[in-house]
């Protein structure tokens, strides 16, 4: 069975600076800002999953959000 890979962004003091943003695929990973990469890190549903912000959004917002470092203004007109 193939998991849908599912994105969110986890927001901080200002909706406009994603501070995490997560993939899960079967796995977590999170976005290295600083590496440009996927990091796989199975202790981030651990270390964030009681936490009531994370902010479902889709592939297309993530591109948008990795090439802008922000977050679109559809999501924070939400």
């Amino acid at each position: 069975m193939e998991t849908k890979t599912q994105y969110k962004v986890l927001q901080g003091r200002s909706l406009k600076v994603p501070l995490i943003l997560v993939k899960f695929d079967g796995q977590y990973s999170y976005w290295g800002w600083m590496s440009k990469k996927w990091i796989c890190d199975p202790s981030v549903n651990k270390r964030y999953w009681l936490d009531a912000h994370f902010l479902p959004v889709t592939e297309s917002d993530v591109k948008y959000i990795i090439k802008n470092g922000l977050l679109p203004t559809w999501i924070i007109d939400v």
